[in-house]
């Protein structure tokens, strides 16, 4: 049997009374989560328990503080947590089309960028300048003057001998030719044609013997050749060595307790000897630049640091939120330039992506917009799955002429997936690598129970988002009010709704009521205003022109 339900049941009141403070002003500020304990303290486990796959997914109704409360735990863990290190690629001097990832310690790859290009520019003006010196020029030509002595002898013996059978040594730039004597001079076609056969048999006989001879001479000049080439490129290589090895040395010395520096750098002085013939002419270019050219047609450009990931200013370990979690701004880039009309790359174009940058600390997604690229949500769980990033061309990318697959990079960070319960549970549901990856959930309610104690953590909440946003303190009635609004929120008298993003709406134009009435403090009435306008504001079919409190 139905019973009457009086007036006074249909609306439960707030008394102002109740609270002991005139404004929200007296009140202290806090941090504290309201309403959310069972959620804060998954997220809690989650952060502090290390292990494969303990990422976490914090899944509620919008606007119940579930991005404020992860950036908030965040923030307390990370400044705990120790920086980690930087990451560098190079060139890999024995398989190109891998670049070296190094890593190294925080800040320290900005300063190894920097050594190296300044390594570059000095190449760049050393070498030529070695070059052109007085004392290279001596041993070249010191060089060349032996090796010519060496040559000149063979010819004056080969002459010697063909002299010796009647016959002289013809030079000219097709090389070298044999011709018979006549009166002391070469015997012109003409009059070889009129003497007796006898005599050309004869003529011709000798000319086979010197020319086996001939041959024999020429391997030596060819050989003698090769020698004094070899000779002079040692030479270059010396004084390319002697050039590279002093800024080698420093740079060692600098970066002695980094193997995979030192390493680099040893590979880097033998790539400089090795390929000194290209540092003399590309030196000297005009307006050239090692960053303006490729590392096919420029051999200073394979000498420069990719710094990907620099956490030099960082302090503790990352937190970084991806707004936009493509799959290259969640695995990064290889940027192409085109070149003759053909699409190029190399190490210096590897750019980070989020993962790189949270390395060492947290990622936090929010999980639709991840699963809207599925290359992206695919990459993320291979990378979680196998402790490692791997930089590499997105499918459907553009084809070019140069691939690279540079090293992975292990990783190290946890992920905060943010998203709604019907995500979860259907990715829980149909995605075996989710359930593995994601253990801990961290659930937030829409509202939590109606008690003096949660009206009074509405009060701590309106006085810290006064605080944060400038906005006037609310007196008693006004925060009173706003308990009723929160109740009303719920549907539910015995609740109070934690979406405390419509409530921080519902300050923020109660504030600009009590503004518009010229009062320092905001009041019962400006919460009501502002309750009524966004009603106003909302209807489509009004029965009034304008809106008063309380209609």
């Amino acid at each position: 049997m139905s019973t009457e339900l009086p007036p006074d049941r249909l609306r439960r009141v707030c008394d102002p009374a109740y609270f002991d403070f005139e404004t929200t002003a007296e009140l202290p500020l806090t941090s504290e989560i309201i309403g959310q304990p069972r959620a804060t303290r998954a997220i809690e486990f989650g952060l502090s328990i290390e292990g494969p796959g303990y990422n976490i997914f914090v899944l509620g109704p919008g606007g119940t503080g579930r991005t404020t409360t992860i950036q908030r735990f965040l923030a307390q863990r990370a400044v705990q947590k120790p920086t980690p290190d930087d990451w560098v690629y190079v060139h890999n001097f024995r398989h190109p089309r891998q670049p070296r990832a190094i890593r190294l310690p925080p800040g320290v790859g900005a300063r190894f960028r920097d050594d190296m290009a300044a390594l570059v520019g000095e190449l760049r003006r050393a070498i030529p300048r070695a070059f052109e010196g007085e004392a290279y020029r001596k041993d070249r030509e010191r060089i060349e003057r032996e090796f010519g002595v060496i040559q000149e002898a063979f010819l004056k013996r080969l002459d010697e001998q063909a002299r010796a059978r009647g016959f002289a040594v013809l030079r000219s730039a097709a090389g070298l030719a044999l011709a018979p004597l006549k009166d002391g001079q070469p015997m012109p076609p003409e009059v070889f044609a009129q003497l007796p056969s006898e005599e050309r048999e004869r003529l011709k006989g000798v000319h086979k013997e010197l020319r086996s001879l001939l041959e024999k001479t020429l391997h030596r000049l060819r050989e003698s050749d090769r020698k004094r080439q070899e000779a002079l490129r040692a030479l270059d290589r010396e004084v390319a060595a002697y050039v590279v090895g002093h800024a080698v040395e420093e740079l060692k010395a600098r970066y002695a307790d980094h193997e995979e520096v030192l390493e680099y750098l040893e590979e880097v002085r033998q790539d400089v000897v090795t390929r000194v013939e290209e540092f003399k002419t590309a030196g000297q270019r005009e307006g050239s630049s090692p960053e303006a050219e490729p590392v096919s047609t420029n051999p200073f450009r394979r000498y420069l640091v990719n710094l990907l990931v620099d956490n030099g200013e960082q302090e503790g370990a990352p937190v970084v939120v991806e707004p936009n979690p493509t799959y290259a701004n969640l695995i990064g880039r290889v940027e192409h330039e085109v070149r003759m009309g053909m699409a190029v790359t190399d190490f210096t174009m590897l750019k980070a992506g989020a993962l790189h940058r949270a390395n060492g600390g947290y990622l936090v997604l929010r999980a639709r917009d991840v699963l809207a690229d599925p290359a992206a949500w695919k990459a993320l769980q291979r990378a979680l799955a196998d402790g490692r990033i791997r930089l590499e061309e997105a499918t459907g990318a553009p084809l070019s002429t140069v691939t690279l697959d540079p090293e992975p990079i292990p990783l190290d960070v946890k992920v905060i997936l943010l998203g709604d319960p019907a995500l979860y549970y259907f990715l829980y549901a149909v995605d075996e690598d989710f359930r593995k990856l994601f253990k801990v959930r961290a659930d937030f309610s829409a509202d939590m129970e109606r008690t003096p104690e949660n009206e009074r953590l509405y009060a701590l909440f309106i006085r810290a988002r006064c605080e944060e946003e400038s906005l006037r303190p609310f007196d008693r009635t006004g925060v009173a009010r706003v308990v009723e609004y929160g109740s009303r929120l719920a549907e539910d008298q015995n609740r109070l709704s934690v979406r405390f993003g419509e409530i921080a709406d519902l300050l923020r134009e109660a504030d600009y009521w009590a503004e518009e009435a010229g009062r320092e403090v905001v009041t019962a009435e400006d919460v009501e205003r502002a309750i009524v306008e966004q009603t106003y504001r909302a209807n489509s079919c009004l029965l009034y022109t304008s809106p008063s409190p309380r209609d």
